[in-house]
């Protein structure tokens, strides 16, 4: 397909969204990006990769992201304005999304690229879920945690790239009527699961 398009692709954490992605990636023969918009941001604007990664879809003012980042300074205030702000990082990335999207056809994962792009053509958004249970059973296999920590930690990361969305969108995060689709991975496996996301994107095109 020579017309330009962009997936921005959302994900519940444990859903298998990165497979999805890549597995989409492969079958479109266009780019993927996720973390390499932390590394890309990172060397345009001359802030430390780790920066990035700290505050990586986390909301400013949430206590996780202060306590991550360390950005309580002696008297327990940080100025708004600082280079290292959650807001300006936010900036930075936002920066990165639309220069990859004026560049071609590609997925990019998270960091409400969505948004970012709502005013381009040809943008769909994607938001992949999939069960508790299905959910844990993946995590536990990839990061080699019990049931317990596993369910734990996919609640918190739903809950920080909830308030990160919801904080610089004006959407809802996992909203039927913030994306253009949303799918659940344990219907038909991951890869199946992209097929089907494949198959939506190029006929939404056509439909254009």
């Amino acid at each position: 397909m020579s017309e330009k398009y962009i997936i921005c692709l959302g994900r519940q954490y444990g859903s298998g969204g990165h497979k999805v992605g890549k597995y989409l990636s492969d079958m479109l023969g266009i780019d993927y990006y996720d973390k390499e918009i932390i590394e890309a941001a990172s060397q345009q604007s001359g802030i430390k990769t780790c920066h990035f990664e700290r505050a990586d879809e986390k909301a400013p003012g949430s206590l996780s992201h202060l306590l991550s980042t360390s950005l309580f300074s002696v008297g327990g205030t940080f100025p708004c304005n600082n280079s290292l702000s959650n807001d300006n990082i936010f900036m930075h990335q936002a920066a990165v999304i639309r220069d990859l999207a004026e560049k071609g056809s590609c997925i990019i994962v998270g960091r409400c690229a969505d948004y970012i792009l709502r005013d381009m053509e040809n943008v769909i958004s994607v938001f992949v879920s999939s069960p508790m249970q299905q959910r844990v059973s993946r995590i536990m296999s990839r990061e080699g945690l019990d049931a317990r920590h596993a369910e734990e930690k996919a609640r918190k990361m739903d809950k920080l790239r909830r308030s990160y969305y919801n904080y610089y969108t004006d959407k809802s995060w996992g909203d039927a009527s913030s994306y253009n689709l949303l799918i659940d991975t344990s219907i038909l496996g991951e890869e199946q699961t992209a097929c089907f996301i494949r198959d939506f994107v190029l006929r939404a095109l056509e439909d254009k």
